[in-house]
């Protein structure tokens, strides 16, 4: 029996065709189901969540107030203007409400990471199209990867951005020289972790073409050396995400109370958060390791800065959390292709035994779902990395809605000389929405460094030059003020 080429040719075709059609299914649902799962906490509150948030809205509001700055005055001093406060600012500037945009805009991006995930494993690590799904499906679900996604959006915008930048290490030599530099100016622009990562990783794909004598890395590095020298310009030189002395901590801060074993108290601050969040990949992880030009380098920078300070405590990262959330993203990748040897040496082979392992993984992993607002798991007091709920905001909802009301009629009833005094999780809110200046006082965001209650705010404001004096207080109202 023979058969035509031709008919050959035309069932190939549709062969192509239709694995083409189910790949381009699965690529919307890596982006669909990530943007859903971050979407139900913000169904379920009215304002945006996420304890930093404010924040988001307040410079949002600053910068449009002088488009043109490059840094503008923070808290405590001098701050850049990111990126991702620029793209807030402007949507400021064309009228539109900032808070309905933040009610989308983290759920967006949230699906742009799963997204852009799963064509980085697809292009760059060669998964097949189950397993990248299967990644993009752990890292979705993975309490690091939400706790990114609830407060931290820089550091998520940067990440859509990197990911970007590693699908454009594949293509060809003209496409890597154009768009290879500006999308490593957007990424040191948005977040300084985020940065350090695709700097180390594209100094080892570098090192890597430049051993097969390619020449065509000379202008990304040089790009990338300039972007050091600005981004460490624009802060000063003083990163403490990167590096920072932090063994003064230990003995003027919480730890001075343990004497000591304040070194066994901060092994347990380091090595019980970082069990707690992933020990149900690590296991995995370890089976489906192998060495990847960029999830490699990625795992072992994100580690070493998480544990350094057990190490050496004297200089270390300041916020070595942030770097271990970070770990998610090779650990997720590990983790699948863990779980496809896993299945191979069980000899699962059939459809039915496959959806049971996949299941019983959610499921092992559902109390991590408390995240979203289910209240099934919350972690231990002391290692509040991850907060008990996604469905939160630095005040309660009925808090959130008297402050608004409170702030409302401070803007139409308040004279000149006015000053609006708050404590640090009333900062984002009130100076987002109130007119007045407003100083801060407390453990957090302070507006000076010693002011620390009440009174030395008030000191603070009448030094100042202030005539008039309002206090946002959660309770009554201290000595020396008129409820109003």
């Amino acid at each position: 029996m023979f058969i035509q080429p031709k008919a050959l040719g035309v069932s190939t075709l549709r062969l192509r065709f239709r694995w083409h059609m189910e790949e381009r299914e699965v690529l919307l649902t890596s982006f669909f189901f990530p943007f859903m799962l971050r979407l139900i906490p913000e169904l379920m509150f009215r304002y945006p969540i996420g304890f930093d948030t404010p924040l988001y809205l307040m410079k949002a509001r600053i910068y449009a107030s002088n488009p043109f700055a490059l840094r503008f005055k923070a808290t405590l001093g001098a701050e850049h203007v990111s990126l991702f406060y620029r793209l807030l600012g402007w949507f400021y500037l064309l009228g539109l409400d900032v808070r309905i945009i933040m009610k989308i805009l983290p759920s967006l991006i949230y699906g742009l990471i799963g997204l852009c995930f799963f064509m980085y494993l697809r292009r760059v690590e060669f998964f097949s199209p189950g397993e990248s799904f299967l990644s993009v499906l752990l890292l979705a679900i993975s309490p690091p990867s939400l706790r990114i996604s609830w407060d931290m959006h820089k550091q998520s915008f940067a990440t859509v951005l990197l990911f970007l930048s590693l699908l454009c290490l594949r293509s060809d030599g003209l496409r890597v020289c154009l768009f290879l530099p500006f999308l490593l100016v957007l990424v040191a622009l948005s977040h300084e972790l985020v940065f350090s990562i695709l700097a180390l990783l594209i100094v080892v794909w570098a090192l890597g073409e430049l051993k097969h004598g390619s020449k065509v890395t000379l202008l990304p590095l040089g790009v990338l050396l300039t972007c050091l020298l600005i981004l460490s310009s624009w802060y000063n030189w003083d990163m403490r995400a990167l590096s920072s002395m932090v063994f003064e901590d230990y003995y003027h801060g919480e730890y001075c109370a343990y004497g000591d074993s304040w070194w066994f108290i901060l092994v347990d601050r380091t090595f019980t958060p970082f069990l707690l969040l992933f020990w149900y990949l690590l296991p995995l992880a370890v089976m489906g390791f192998f060495k990847s030009r960029f999830l490699t380098p990625w795992l072992v920078l994100c580690s070493f800065s998480s544990f350094f300070r057990v190490i050496y405590p004297y200089f270390a990262p300041a916020v070595s959390w942030r770097w271990m959330l970070l770990l998610i993203y090779p650990l997720a990748a590990y983790s699948a292709r863990g779980l496809k040897r896993a299945l191979r040496c069980f000899t699962l082979r059939s459809f039915l035994s496959s959806i049971s392992c996949l299941a019983s993984l959610i499921l092992m992993s559902l109390d991590f779902l408390g995240v979203l607002g289910l209240h099934i798991y919350a972690f231990r007091e002391g290692y509040s990395i991850i907060p008990s709920d996604m469905v939160s905001s630095s005040l309660p909802l009925d808090g959130l809605q008297a402050t608004e009301d409170c702030i409302n009629w401070l803007n139409e009833h308040a004279r000149n000389g006015s000053v609006l005094l708050v404590d640090s999780f009333h900062h984002g809110w009130a100076r987002f929405l109130s007119d007045i200046p407003v100083i801060t006082y407390g453990p957090l965001y302070r507006s000076r460094s010693d002011l620390s209650d009440v009174d030395t705010a008030v000191k603070y404001a009448l030094s100042l030059g202030y005539e008039h004096v309002y206090l946002l207080a959660r309770s009554g109202a201290p000595e020396g003020f008129n409820l109003i």
